[in-house]
């Protein structure tokens, strides 16, 4: 393109140069004055007259208005040439987009093949299209209201974002339904809509069907619906059966809830059962409140419809001074016709935390290690009064009276004790059910922890004296939560970068509000249905269809290739069990997995075998596609609840306790005199594995990525999600790739994570600004590789060249993905060429890297078939060495040893390769859709086309 421009404007200044050539020959001499020395003999000067052409002047003249003749006649033509070509929306004027582009031509084929998806409306007789879904959760019978979200895909330019849709059963009940879109194609069409229903009282069974086309109308809510209700002191939320409030000044957790127990619609104050809550984190032996925050206290209303609002409140800690200490993120969701509420509570630190260890904190004077002694909720409450106190352990549920207070604290993974009174002990198990009812006659109150025995240590009180119900999620009982950093952290190969400035943590968590006492087992019920996902999830052979994961990930095909899913299986199963085998549960720890069962490591070696937690090589943390990205993958294509538990666990891990919330190091103006350096305290960024999950380096982006959790996001809705993906966003916006103190090294894996994630954000956002950052890197990428296909190691910004030798872990695992993100996003030309070609080295340099991806897209750009048979020639290799024995730690594993390093890519990978055993290339889908006709129809005019951007140089 740049090349084309550069020919036209030589061109144009030719033509201009011979025009003023040519027309200056015409014009008359003109005789011109000079002044000259004559000889010796005469006068000492005369003045002479000589017949010179006005050459210059002319040609200068001539030459513009031949230029601008020139320009004026090229313009024309091509705002003819615009004129005759179809308009785009204002959606679509994007620099990226064009007819070939394999959305577009996906987008097409869909279309092509609409009939099949497409069905008669029993109301109207017209055709609508049935978007397949059902509810993914243990099997628990469906309740009736019960609350269920999900985000289903959609197929480029086929739901506009006001379009209606509709939901019902097979029996074609209608069901209650609330939608927003999560985010939208290129030509502003829906790509993810996030449903919430309820289950209807005439509900049969869990297969739904979305159905949307021209006649399509929605049905009007019946039933209870919720109120919002938006003072300048306070936000009120009515469920139909519960009422509570939320201040607007300070945060206290619920201002007031009260449930409307003789059905007249009206709350009285008889019938409040809950006021003035608090949030508190307990430092050195203050307690800072969120209810003494009066200054950075936020209170919005994030979603408001007739099934669910969602409330989010944010600001600081406060001690009685009002100095601020850790940060807090509460969100209330409400749900029609139910008093309940889920609440995500998020714990922000903004403490220092000790770092003896990183050669560049020597010498400088630093504050003392600041822990934590105690988080907790306290929700006073009016039913402790004559109440009993309901609970559940593994042994079943009980019953207690409350006569004094009673705790229950979960200490270890398998060891929870019941205290009532001063010390006496009531009753001792292994795992509690994390939660507790408090009653009396005429009400109660229930709390539950999700996963808190996973998550331990965690306590449940209720004291009857201060009439209050309180939640510790870190209890003082459990010793101080310490977030410095050790020396098990640093060796030879890590030098212990990494602090936990800024670490978070978020539980989920469910308040009920009863207006009748119940008994152990409906309670017991109740907690249980508390406890499931409630997925409302598409048929995996629609998400295929729809492309929004990928060109050929589709449903698993047992039938068709038995070796290869009964693989990837296997290898999730050992994956799946090493957590439970060795017990990796904690608050901190849930959700991530130790790295690699060793004995001989790089850098020292071990008297025994074991998950050895020191050095590089700890905690596995976010590397590559993240193991969370692999395992959702194959949830994705299979429906199957075991794949979503394992992958919501890691993605909730990762974009809490591996990524930095808050920039310690700008806002504690201690760690500033001191001369601390911002750069591992960026917002945004997430840390290298290491024996500390927050150990390793993040001052760059080699391990920092948005891959799985956008892809939990889409299926969830998860509000929390999306603000860590939006601050990684921001991380990337500062072309984070090169090391603290050498700005001249930028790893190959750090320029392709920024432009991964610039493109995977700009689809999410269409914030122009990820747009122009992965242009750029995109051509330093593409400029990059050597002429035999590889990539060097790293990247100069400073000198903009490629050196080292190749590296084809950061090829298989980092850039050939970006590129195809790229590609698929534009349908660039050079970076389908640095694909195959980067595809053909790996196939001659690397046996065991998962590079599937690669090869199956190679396929459909070329419609080569040796890239798929190179593909089953390596999948058949991981197959015939994959372990079957009784150990269970080599059970499933194909690799020489136990490690996680390549779990998540393959299962990532994988179904790229399966999905495009039987697929089309694009040439083929090109002549079946037309679009080569189409593509002359609406060639891009060079006016179009996008400006050239500078190539970056350093952060």
């Amino acid at each position: 393109m740049i090349r084309s421009l550069i020919l036209k404007l030589i061109f144009l200044v030719g033509c201009a140069v011979l025009a003023g050539l040519v027309f200056s020959a015409f014009l008359p001499s003109k005789p011109r004055p000079r002044t000259t020395r004559a000889p010796r003999s005469g006068p000492k000067r005369v003045r002479v007259g000589v017949g010179v052409s006005r050459l210059p002047l002319a040609f200068i003249g001539s030459a513009a208005l031949a230029a601008g003749l020139i320009v004026a006649g090229f313009a024309a033509v091509q705002w003819t040439r615009d004129a005759l070509r179809p308009v785009p929306t204002a959606a679509a004027r994007r620099p990226h987009q064009g007819p070939a582009t394999p959305n577009a031509l996906w987008a097409l084929a869909f279309e092509r093949d609409l009939a099949r998806w497409q069905a008669d409306d029993p109301r109207t007789q017209q055709p609508v299209v049935r978007v397949p879904a059902t509810i993914v959760s243990a099997g628990l019978p469906l309740s009736v209201r019960l609350p269920i979200t999900g985000g289903i895909p959609f197929p480029m330019g086929q739901l506009s974002p006001e379009a209606p849709v509709r939901l019902a059963d097979a029996a074609g009940t209608p069901w209650p339904i609330q939608t927003r879109p999560l985010a939208t194609w290129e030509d502003g069409s829906v790509k993810w809509l996030l449903v919430t229903t309820q289950v209807p009282p005439s509900a049969v069974g869990r297969n739904l069907f979305l159905d949307y086309g021209a006649s399509v109308v929605r049905d009007a809510a019946a039933g209870p619906r919720v109120d919002v209700t938006q003072t300048p002191d306070a936000v009120v939320v009515t469920t139909g059966p519960l009422r509570f409030t939320v201040s607007r000044t300070a945060f206290t957790f619920f201002e007031s809830a009260a449930v409307d127990r003789n059905g007249d619609r009206a709350f009285s104050e008889e019938e409040r059962l809950a006021s003035r809550g608090d949030l508190v984190v307990r430092h050195r032996d203050i307690d800072y409140r969120s209810s003494l925050d009066r200054r950075t206290y936020r209170l919005e209303v994030e979603e408001a419809g007739p099934l669910r609002a969602t409330l989010k409140a944010s600001g600081w800690f406060r001690d009685a001074g009002g100095k601020g200490f850790c940060r807090f993120i509460v969100r209330f969701q409400a749900f029609a016709g139910l008093p309940q509420v889920r609440v995500y509570h998020t714990f922000i630190y903004t403490g220092y935390p000790e770092n003896r260890h990183h050669e560049e904190y020597r010498g400088l004077t630093l504050p003392e290690n600041e822990t934590i002694q105690e988080i907790r909720i306290e929700l006073p409450v009016d039913v402790t009064e004559r109440a009993a106190f309901l609970s559940a352990d593994e042994q079943g549920a009980f019953t207690l009276p409350l006569g004094a207070s009673t705790t229950i604290t979960q200490y270890e993974d398998d060891a929870y004790r019941l205290r009532g009174g001063p010390g006496q002990p009531l009753r001792e198990g292994s795992r509690h059910e994390g939660w507790l009812l408090a009653q009396n006659a005429r009400a109660g109150v229930m709390v539950q922890v999700r996963d808190a025995w996973q998550q331990y240590p965690k306590e449940l009180a209720a004291d009857p004296a201060a009439k209050r119900l309180v939640i510790k999620l870190w209890p003082e009982s459990a010793g101080a939560l310490d977030l410095k950093t050790g020396p098990e952290a640093y060796g030879p190969d890590e030098r212990a970068r990494g602090s936990a400035f800024g670490l978070g943590k978020t539980h989920e968590l469910m308040v009920g509000f009863l207006g009748i006492p119940i008994e152990e087992t409906t309670a017991s019920a109740i907690a249980q249905l508390w406890r499931e996902p409630w997925l409302l999830f598409a048929d995996p052979a629609w998400h295929e269809a729809t492309k929004a994961w990928g060109p050929t990930i589709g449903a698993a095909q047992p039938e068709q290739f038995p070796k290869a899913e009964q693989m990837l299986v296997d290898l999730f199963g050992w994956a799946e069990r090493q957590p439970r085998d060795f017990r990796w549960y904690g608050m901190l720890d849930y959700g991530d997995t130790l790295l690699w069962y060793r004995k001989e490591a790089y850098d020292k070696s071990y008297d025994d075998w074991g998950w050895h937690p020191d050095g590089r090589w700890g905690w596995h943390n976010c590397e590559a596609i993240c193991t969370h990205g692999g395992v959702l993958t194959s949830f994705i294509r299979t429906g199957e609840l075991p794949y979503f538990q394992f992958g919501e666990a890691h993605a909730r891990h990762v974009m809490d306790v591996d990524t930095v919330h808050h920039n310690t190091v700008a806002q504690d103006p201690r760690l500033k005199r001191a001369g601390m350096t911002e750069a591992f305290s960026q917002v945004g960024s997430m840390h290298r594995h290491n024996a500390y999950h927050w150990g390793g380096r993040n001052e760059e982006a080699t391990h920092t990525s948005v891959t799985g959790l956008l892809m939990y996001y889409y299926l969830t809705g998860d509000a929390r999600a999306w603000d860590v993906i939006n601050e990684a966003g921001g991380f990337f916006l500062r072309d984070p790739v090169t090391y603290r103190r050498r700005p001249h090294i930028a790893p190959g894996r750090a320029v392709s994570n920024v432009l991964l994630g610039d493109l995977l954000m700009y689809q999410a956002t269409w914030d122009p600004r990820y747009w122009r950052s992965a242009r750029r890197w995109a051509r330093v990428l593409l400029r990059g590789q050597r002429p035999d296909g590889g990539w060097p190691e790293t990247y100069n910004p400073l000198l903009r060249r490629w050196r080292g030798e190749v590296k084809n872990n950061y090829m298989a695992l980092h850039i050939l993905p970006a590129l195809i993100a790229y590609h698929r996003l534009t349908g660039d030309g050079d970076a389908a060429r640095a694909i195959t070609r980067g595809a053909d080295w790996l196939a001659k340099t690397e046996p065991w890297l998962p590079f599937f991806d690669a090869l199956a897209y190679s396929y459909l750009l070329t419609g080569q078939r040796s890239y798929l048979d190179e593909g089953t020639k390596r999948l058949n290799d991981f197959i015939s060495v994959q372990r079957h024995v009784k150990d269970p730690l080599m059970d499933g594993m194909i690799f020489q040893r136990p490690i996680y390093d390549n779990v998540g890519p393959t299962l990532y990978a994988v179904p790229f390769m399966l999905g495009a055993m039987d697929a089309p290339d694009f040439a083929t889908l090109q002549r079946t859709t037309g679009l080569q006709a189409l593509n002359r129809a609406m060639a891009p005019s060079p006016g179009m086309a996008t400006p050239k951007i500078a190539e970056p140089r350093t952060r």
